[in-house]
């Protein structure tokens, strides 16, 4: 591959992870925060806000135009964002009807003659705003988000019961049964964002059986509960046709009335009500049309939304209109066809929640339980029968999981990780411009390409960044280093063996390559995943207390733990036991007990329940198992089935070796946790497949005579790659020790004693491990029986050979003569 087109594809994917970046760097740089705060917020605000803007604009613009303080609204106006819109929009209209333009001068009641009246301007003004608003929200969804440990919120996992699935089918549930119930649920709480006026939530699958809900921001724990677990109110409801026409009658005789609750009219008879019929608007909110009344009684007058099976779109094929069809089960289709035999020509509501979504006229009787809407709009068909498949969860939801993260801790963790960041980059770069100099900044260079790739790869597929995905990018720069260490140290062993600069650059990239990809293949082998069920309260005193005064005074609850948190004082961890029925009523008791004697605030509170806590034990066992079976695999198909043995011990030692460290000093077994001891498995991997790389070519190339010559020699050249990879990570983990607190603390000091016990087990363990399991000296016998000579210049790289030397003496002879040929030819090179 040439040099140029090895620059080209270097500059094309620096290309393509700035535009991947752009949105990123254009929200968090460039948005200000009124922005984000109104493309985070649900789009009820979104709707109340551009209309406050577009009212303000509309009311100066009249001010303008009726000569009111022309000369103090001119500079504000000319250069507002609504006024720039609405003269783009003058000037389209003036040239189409008039064949000009007009002047940037033009006097501010010419620019506006084009416009009907008020309403106009403030439609075209609202549509404006309304475009700017959305564009926001959609870049926000273009971007690395910041997680709740981040940025504050609640958290939840439910898990689908399939015990009530099964009872609603009346069989056992297959898996694409469940797959549908939780794509329905899924949208069922898309679309109640709207109604319970929380900031949009993020949701995605977990597992096969669980949804993950996390929504950013200040919110109520019982409002956010109704909104993940309520069931939703969908009924098809007759209308009383003859009320409902003297109510439209009274809404056009006078247009401000609206129904309250106590001014029901006369004419409103026992066993109905009023309701609003409402559509959605261009924000997808509910707009009110007008009031009309239906029957109360659901039983005998409608059928219930539980017999709902499904809803659909589709065309008409004669006329090409939308319909929307729905298919209610058996027991509702008999319902159904009572219902609509009883009342054929009369109006039938479509209700969810006290809201009519839709109503029309019953033609015939419907026996089979499928039915046809006709005469809506595509946006409105489209729009009522996500209302169909959403109004009530088709399958009961239960809360496993919650955390809630205040945003006073979000904003400290998001300190404390970009303090780590700098930290720990900083420590990198000092100690590679030092060692390597040139070269150090050069690696330095290489580095900031692989995390800003890396970030930009994080863009496009738009993650979500957490104090531990932070953890994780710093530990990146510590071990980012490790390949061209590799390189570098291969560099300096061919440079001193006489090497010319150019060759010892392209023998050092040809024999690191291969060391390079066996250890980044089996260290991402090593894949990612609290073991106890129960409650995490982090609370903040305003008094002063100590851990043992707190611990008498919540005495009385199960298995009580209280921890300092933070290492700030006041601020304390108080783990409690509960379950999925009681969560609620211990979390509102220790708070209780506190009110009692402390000022406090609750920076955090999380429950874990028997079911998850249970899953992440199996899991994690799982994990570790098959990352070690990988690994095996793949160093027995690289090297030979002993290398494979030895290293899958030495690894088993290094997770036994963390684990009795763990216990040793009481850490808390968390995902945390878990991720440090799985991150350790990897870096010892990647440990010792460098020096197992290295006995291998020993072996091939018979520069040593014995196995035990061969890796000590071995272990002896790569030893300051060693120190110098284990070093530039150690600064790196000891940043995020340094800044950090809570469980990423806790990762780092596992982090920390893990790589110094790993590089030590890459060591004295593993290539021992190689000899006692056989691979040793008869491996050496029976290789092949020439060697490369190695000198100074290509030619002889290229075309001299050497008998492989079988006696010590014989050895030291063919040396001495080497060096002398070496130091010959720079003789006559240098006259």
């Amino acid at each position: 591959m040439s040099k140029r087109l090895r620059f080209f594809i270097f500059a094309v994917c620096i290309g393509l992870g700035a535009l991947s970046l752009y949105p990123t760097f254009t929200w968090y740089v460039l948005t200000p925060d009124s922005g984000k705060e109104i493309a985070a917020s649900n789009r009820t605000f979104i709707r109340e806000r551009a209309g406050e803007l577009a009212k303000q604009d509309t009311d100066t613009v009249l001010a303008m135009l009726q000569g009111q303080h022309e000369d103090e609204f001119a500079n504000e106006t000319y250069s507002s964002e609504g006024f720039v819109a609405l003269r783009k929009q003058a000037e389209e209209r003036f040239s189409n009807d008039q064949e000009s333009t007009l002047a940037q001068n033009t006097p501010v009641h010419e620019v506006f003659t084009v416009f009907k009246d008020k309403d106009e301007v403030y439609q075209v003004l609202l549509n404006y705003y309304r475009e700017q608003f959305l564009a926001e929200k959609r870049l926000k969804d273009r971007i690395i988000n910041l997680g709740l440990d981040l940025s504050g919120g609640v958290s939840a996992v439910l898990q689908v019961e399939q015990e009530d699935l099964a009872s609603r089918l009346d069989r056992s549930p297959t898996p694409s049964d469940l797959s549908e119930a939780i794509d329905r649920a899924m949208l069922v709480l898309q679309n109640r964002i709207d109604k319970f006026g929380v900031s949009e939530p993020s949701l995605r699958r977990l597992n096969d059986d669980s949804i993950l809900v996390e929504i950013p921001g200040e919110n109520e724990r019982e409002q956010i509960n109704s909104f993940l677990q309520g069931k939703g109110a969908l009924r098809f409801i007759l209308v009383d046709d003859d009320a409902t026409e003297q109510l439209i009658a009274l809404q056009r005789q006078d247009p401000t009335w609206t129904y309250t609750g106590t001014n029901t009219p006369d004419f409103i008879q026992a066993g109905t009500e009023i309701i609003e019929y409402v559509v959605r608007d261009s924000f997808g909110i509910d707009q009110h049309q007008r009031w009309i009344v239906v029957y109360e009684d659901v039983e005998n007058y409608g059928v219930k939304g539980d017999y709902l099976q499904r809803a659909q779109v589709s065309t008409d094929q004669l006329t090409n209109r939308p319909l929307v069809n729905f298919q209610l089960d058996q027991d509702g289709a008999q319902t159904f066809a009572k219902l609509t035999g009883d009342y054929v020509n009369r109006s039938m509501a479509i209700a969810l929640e006290d809201k009519v979504r839709a109503y029309a006229t019953i033609s015939a009787v419907i026996s089979d339980g499928s039915a046809v809407i006709q005469g809506l709009s595509r946006d409105l068909a489209n729009d009522l029968a996500i209302v169909l498949q959403t109004a009530a969860l088709p399958v009961t939801l239960q809360i496993v999981d919650q955390e809630l993260i205040g945003p006073t801790l979000g904003q400290t963790a998001i300190q404390q990780g970009i303090q780590a960041i700098i930290i720990g980059f900083a420590l990198v770069v000092l100690f590679m411009f030092v060692y390597y100099r040139t070269a150090g900044m050069i690696s330095v260079f290489t580095l900031l390409c692989n995390l800003f790739l890396l970030t930009a790869v994080l863009a496009s597929f738009n993650f979500t960044i957490t104090l531990t995905g932070i953890a994780a990018i710093i530990l990146t720069v510590g071990m980012a280093v490790d390949a061209n260490v590799l390189i570098y140290e291969r560099i300096k062993e061919e440079l001193r063996a006489g090497k010319t600069r150019r060759t010892a650059i392209e023998n050092g990239y040809k024999k690191a390559f291969w060391t390079i990809l066996d250890a980044n293949i089996t260290t991402s082998f090593n894949l990612g995943i609290d073991f106890s069920s129960g409650q995490n309260i982090i609370v903040a005193l305003q008094e002063a207390s100590s851990q043992e005064e707190l611990e008498d005074l919540l005495s009385g609850f199960e298995q009580l733990r209280v921890v300092p948190y933070a290492e700030v004082a006041g601020q304390y961890n108080i783990k409690v036991a509960s379950n999925e029925e009681n969560r609620e009523e211990i979390y509102q008791e220790v708070l209780r007990i506190l009110e009692g004697k402390y000022s406090y605030s609750v920076l955090s509170n999380s429950f874990i329940s028997s079911t998850i806590s249970q899953n992440s034990l199996n899991n994690s066992v799982v994990v570790v198992g098959f990352a070690l079976l990988l690994m095996l695999l793949y160093i027995w198909f690289r090297f030979k089935f002993q290398f494979a043995v030895a290293a899958i011990l030495a690894l088993m030692h290094d997770t036994f070796f963390i684990i009795g460290i763990i216990g040793a000093f009481q850490i808390e077994v968390t995902v945390s946790t878990l991720a440090a001891v799985l991150t350790i498995i990897g870096y010892s991997i990647n440990d010792t497949i460098v020096i197992f790389d290295r006995i291998r070519e020993g072996v091939a190339t018979k520069k040593e005579s014995s196995f035990t010559l061969i890796t000590d020699s071995s272990i002896n050249k790569t030893l300051s790659r060693t120190i110098i990879t284990s070093l530039t990570t150690l600064l790196a983990v000891s940043a995020i020790f340094i800044a950090t607190t809570g469980d990423i603390k806790s990762f780092a000091l596992v982090l920390i004693i893990g790589v110094v016990e790993g590089t030590w087990s890459s060591i004295f363990i593993a290539t021992p491990l190689l000899y006692v399991l056989g691979f040793s000296k008869k491996h050496v016998a029976s290789s092949t029986q020439t060697l490369p000579v190695q000198s100074s210049t290509d030619h002889a790289e290229k075309n001299e050979t050497a008998p492989l030397v079988q006696t010590d003496s014989a050895r030291k002879e063919y040396i001495d003569r080497v060096k002398l040929e070496v130091q010959s030819r720079k003789k006559r090179k240098h006259r």
